[in-house]
């Protein structure tokens, strides 16, 4: 073991066994990687290629800041393949603590300190440990050395471990090694070699595989000594390669790339199997910061098997990149979207756009947009120092929100059985009306509450419910009539109301003075009753008159009416009680009087000039209550 110098700056690697197997090409080491602590910082050292390297060099380690260091070293053969990492802890000690200094003794024990034995020696910076060590006592065969050396400071080393085995008495210490053995896998292909017999051998030789099945293969190495007894086997992870003559017409169809040693976030890539070279431009490094990294690839072929994990190391240089996403890029008049960052790098200042004169500079936020249109939200990053930046944009669409409200021009309550019209106050919207109607006006008939939910056709979100209008009627108005048929007599079935009498028959006008209950029509025609109450007005159905014309034989053989045509005055000669009652020509009531027997004349003098009609009414006799009805014309 060499001493400890001032200031340690550097370590010392041996490495004495060296085992290659030759599998379908004669391959060459071109140079080694080492790293610290599982550190992505590594460093690579080229050599001239050999076959066979027993490394004995210095490893810097300056920068290191740890006492207890674990030290990973790989090797790299002239077709780019790596072998696996070999790892060796090591002990740096602080600059300026010591000064050189010289081992002074080594300290030994067995298993868990057995035979504890201190030897010093003359001090020297290196020693070649070749002494008996006594084992005296140990009852196991196979046992666990532990031995550590003692600087002149009286600082010690850590302990080195290592397997012995205790040999019996009576056979001898020193035993040459006679063969070596191999096998693959789970013990197969096992081969023995023969040696020359000797005490120390250095292994440095071929050794062809046999016709493996597998790709990846473990290959174990034991040594056997002249009295027969085989050292513990060491194993090593073997990758065979087919050769050419059995090897298929494969292709490479994907392969695998990440930039974290734990294989996380790995990206797989389709690759053309036609294309006789690979292009590994679709790598995207777009989204890592700025910094050192290293790349790792793997490759996967037509069979499904894979290749080892490659790497590489690279520098991204600083290239901003602005990246967001939304919740929502459509929302409704008075909505909030919410902006976060989704991955942007290489900046240290944001800003925010909204597109309505509106700015943020937190690095993720929200904004509430309040009129309907089409915004361009947009994302600034900066690196200051670089003045360099990188902008995206999105499309925020922000739709209108209806106006709920709904009106009429009608007065409630209203009329019976007059339609009602509703309007919805926003034009070229969706609706739907709470009576199942989905245009923008209703008309209804029926008391009861309406409301209507409008949704813009653009964005469903956008939706109101209206209040609701609350329709009413008044009471329904009886527009029938009842006819009587002696004397002949129209009344209305309708009570304390406004009424108007019409004539159908000349056009649905209204019959003169005919505003009373009941109607006495004095021509065949067709009437109708208009019936006012409650403030609405209602009109019968036009009723059919037919038997004016009926002439009363019996009274007109004992009441005379003279002259006619008449001039002022109107001779009435009766043999019974009558009544007479005046109409003009349009039906309207305009006189009435009680006769008993005898003759009477009537005053016409404020009659205008024209047709008029006389009903008479027996009052007793053979023809009570029989009526007829006499034509006068008064000059």
């Amino acid at each position: 073991m060499k001493a400890l110098k001032h200031p340690l700056m550097w370590i010392v690697i041996c490495m004495l066994l060296s085992i290659r197997i030759e599998a379908q090409t004669e391959h060459y080491l071109v140079g080694y990687q080492t790293s610290f602590n599982g550190s992505d910082a590594v460093s690579y050292f080229p050599i001239t290629p050999v076959q066979h390297l027993n490394l004995s060099t210095l490893v810097d380690t300056s920068t290191l800041t740890n006492a207890y260091n674990m030290l990973q070293l790989r090797f790299k053969d002239d077709q780019g393949y790596w072998s696996s990492i070999v790892s060796q802890p090591i002990i740096k000690v602080p600059a300026g603590t010591l000064d050189e200094k010289k081992l002074i003794a080594y300290e030994y024990m067995f298993n868990q300190g057995e035979n504890l034995h201190y030897v010093p020696i003359s001090p020297q910076n290196d020693v070649i440990m070749a002494a008996d060590l006594n084992a005296t006592g140990l009852s196991n065969t196979l046992n666990i050395l532990n031995i550590r050396f003692q600087d002149d400071s009286g600082m010690w080393s850590s302990y080195v471990s290592q397997f012995v085995i205790v040999i019996p008495e009576g056979i001898s210490g020193v035993k040459n090694i006679v063969a070596y053995e191999y096998a693959f896998n789970e013990g197969e292909f096992v081969t023995e070699v023969p040696l020359t017999p000797q005490t120390d051998y250095l292994l440095l030789t071929q050794i062809t595989p046999p016709e493996l099945t597998q790709s990846l293969n473990i290959f174990h190495i034991r040594f056997k000594d002249e009295s027969g007894m085989y050292s513990s086997y060491t194993s090593q992870f073997y990758l065979h390669q087919p050769h050419p003559e059995t090897a298929t017409d494969n292709a490479l169809t994907t392969y695998a790339y990440w930039f974290t040693s734990d294989g996380s976030e790995k990206r797989v890539m389709d690759i053309n199997p036609d294309s006789p070279h690979l292009n590994l431009d679709e790598i995207d490094v777009q989204d890592l910061w700025e910094g050192d990294y290293t790349l790792y690839t793997q490759y996967k072929d037509a069979l499904g098997r894979h290749s080892m994990v490659t790497s590489d190391n690279f520098h991204k240089n600083l290239h901003p990149l602005a990246l967001f996403e939304v919740d929502s890029q459509a929302i409704c008049e008075g909505e909030t979207v919410a902006f976060t960052n989704n991955g942007s790098i290489d900046f240290d200042t944001v800003l925010w756009d909204f597109g309505d004169d509106i700015t943020s500079t937190d690095l993720n936020t929200s904004h509430t947009y309040t009129n309907e249109g089409t915004y361009t939200a947009s994302f600034t990053v900066t690196d200051t120092e670089s003045g360099m930046n990188n902008t995206s944009t999105q499309i925020i669409q922000v739709y209108k929100v209806p106006n709920e409200s709904i009106y009429t021009e009608d007065l409630f309550p209203a009329c019976f059985g007059t339609p009602v019209t509703i309007y919805a106050s926003e034009p070229e919207m969706n609706y739907l009306w709470s009576n199942g109607s989905t245009t923008s006006s209703i008309v209804v008939s029926e008391a009861g509450s309406y409301s209507v939910t409008i949704t813009n056709p653009n964005h469903n979100a956008c939706q109101v419910t209206s209040d609701a209008i609350v329709v009413s009627f008044k009471p329904e108005i009886d527009a029938s009539i009842t006819l009587q048929d002696y004397p002949l007599l129209l009344t209305a079935n309708e009570s304390a109301a406004t009424y108007q009498w019409i004539d159908c028959t000349n056009g649905n006008i209204d019959i003169e003075g005919a505003t009373g209950v009941s109607y006495e029509p004095t021509v065949n025609g067709d009437y109708a009753l208009e019936v006012t109450k409650y403030g609405c007005t209602v009109t019968s159905d036009c009723i059919t008159i037919s038997t004016v014309d009926i002439a009363d034989f019996g009274i007109k053989e004992i009441v005379k009416l003279y002259p006619n045509p008449a001039h002022g005055k109107l001779f009435v000669s009766n043999e019974i009680p009558i009544q007479i009652i005046i109409y003009n020509a349009n039906g309207a009531k305009i006189g009435e009087e009680n006769y008993e027997m005898g003759v009477q004349h009537l005053d016409l003098k404020n009659y205008q000039s024209g047709l008029y009609f006389a009903k008479i009414t027996a009052l007793s006799g053979a023809w009570e209550n029989q009526s007829a009805l006499y034509k006068i014309i008064i000059d």
